[in-house]
């Protein structure tokens, strides 16, 4: 596309150039019948030597690229609804809780990052008792892991999030957290991380009633 583009550019300023030289020399011709002087050919030197004006192509507007999905609780009472923005630089990611029964809908999350980075919604987001989900946000720095509550306090007029990630950094500073895989039990993540030392493997279960983690004798693969 690009070679075809520069041809025809070419073509249209040989055009041009080609008629302004038809233009002056029919211009000196018809001067020259009428005072019978003879042609003076500079002005047409001038018109061949002078410089054809670049032609500035219009630039198209980027269109912003939208993708939505929707995930449903294990017995479809609820849904996620994820939409994510995606323009030059950013991309916009809203997401919203609706009841499928009353189809009430609340605004949970709207949050603007950079290209580099990427919020998900994991195949497995909800707790099985339709309280809970999960996102996963992944930028240049790793990977951190935010809890939701359906469920919003009397004390909070909006969603607020447990950032899991910061939570495991801060109490077990001698592993390096892995990945969430999914649900245990209602109220029970499941987490898998490595001893910093020597890479050892360890599976921990995330409380969300009082955000402990608790070491499992198995690792869950």
């Amino acid at each position: 596309m690009g070679s075809e583009h520069d041809i025809l550019k070419s073509l249209k300023g040989l055009l041009a150039l080609i008629m302004a030289v038809c233009l002056v020399l029919l211009l000196l011709i018809v001067r020259g019948k009428a005072t019978k002087a003879p042609i003076n050919f500079s002005y047409l030197v001038k018109a061949v030597i002078s410089p054809t004006p670049e032609i500035v192509w219009p630039t198209a507007t980027p269109v912003p690229v939208i993708k939505k999905a929707e995930f449903l609780t294990p017995d479809g009472a609820k849904a996620l609804h994820f939409e994510e923005k995606t323009e030059a630089k950013t991309a916009l990611y809203t997401i919203l809780v609706a009841d499928k029964t009353t189809e009430e809908k609340s605004l949970v999350l709207e949050k603007t990052l950079p290209v580099s980075s990427k919020l998900l919604v994991p195949y497995n987001t909800w707790s099985p008792d339709n309280t809970y989900f999960y996102l996963e946000e992944r930028g240049v720095n790793g990977t951190e892991y935010h809890l939701y509550s359906t469920i919003l306090s009397e004390a909070l007029e909006k969603q607020e999030s447990i950032n899991i990630s910061s939570l495991f950094r801060e109490r077990l500073p001698e592993y390096s957290m892995e990945e969430i895989t999914g649900w245990a039990a209602p109220d029970l993540l499941v987490v898998n991380a490595k001893l910093i030392t020597d890479g050892s493997p360890q599976s921990f279960w995330f409380a969300t009633y009082d955000h402990s983690f608790i070491p499992l004798a198995n690792y869950f693969y």
